[in-house]
């Protein structure tokens, strides 16, 4: 007798699938909570409205997949590939595991990532404009290229990050620590730098333009070229 849909969820949770090679795979609904996923290569897959609450997805290849809607309380993505379109929207990611993780080139506008931990992961030319930040992990993250336009940052931890001609302009950065930081050709025009700690941080060519400064810690920072028009 052949499984039904419902029977085919209940399946795959706490499963094993590690090493597999799944592109294009559709999951649409699927329960793989608790799964095993790890280096899986999922490119190219519908994930949208899955259940991957706490699932291993480790060094999973996620290009392009479709994760919208879906549910990744508290899953493991540490050195994940979501690269290409691979669409986040809507998706629910408390407290998941970033670590590591490459996003160069992704769309993350519509994508709520506060209290992940997205540290020394790969932002490279990602768009975060507007996005919410608040308590989320950055330490030593590459936002080279990256659009950062009105997005909430307050009270991140940036320490040892790349900002290599990011787009902070209107920017919350308040409290936040940029120790070590490189942010060279940095656009902070109107962004709020109250009590932002800069020490030993690199400002060659930055734009602080209509910044708030105030009580900003500069002590040791590296600043040469600095406009402020």
């Amino acid at each position: 007798m052949g499984y039904n849909e419902s029977d085919f969820k209940r399946t795959l949770d706490y499963v094993k699938i590690i090493d597999s090679y799944l592109p294009q795979a559709s999951l649409t609904n699927v329960n793989l909570e608790g799964a095993d996923l790890t280096n899986v290569q999922l490119r190219d897959a519908n994930l949208s409205n899955a259940n991957l609450e706490g699932a291993n997805l480790t060094g999973a290849d996620l290009f392009s997949a479709n994760l919208e809607g879906a549910n990744l309380t508290g899953a493991d993505l540490t050195n994940a590939i979501l690269t290409g379109d691979t669409n986040l929207t809507g998706a629910n990611l408390k407290n998941v595991n970033f670590e590591g993780a490459n996003f160069e080139g992704a769309d993350l506008t519509k994508v709520d990532l506060t209290n992940v931990n997205l540290s020394k992961s790969n932002l490279f030319n990602v768009n975060l404009t507007k996005v919410d930040l608040t308590n989320t992990k950055l330490v030593e993250i590459n936002l080279t290229n990256a659009i950062l336009v009105e997005s909430n940052l307050k009270n991140t931890n940036l320490t040892n990050s790349i900002l290599t001609n990011a787009n902070l302009t209107y920017a919350n950065l308040k409290g936040v620590n940029l120790a070590y930081a490189n942010l060279t050709n940095t656009n902070l025009t109107n962004a709020d730098l109250t009590e932002v700690k800069m020490y030993k941080s690199i400002l060659t060519n930055t734009n602080i333009t209509g910044a708030n400064l105030t009580g900003t810690n500069l002590n040791e920072a590296y600043l040469n070229g600095i406009k402020r028009f």
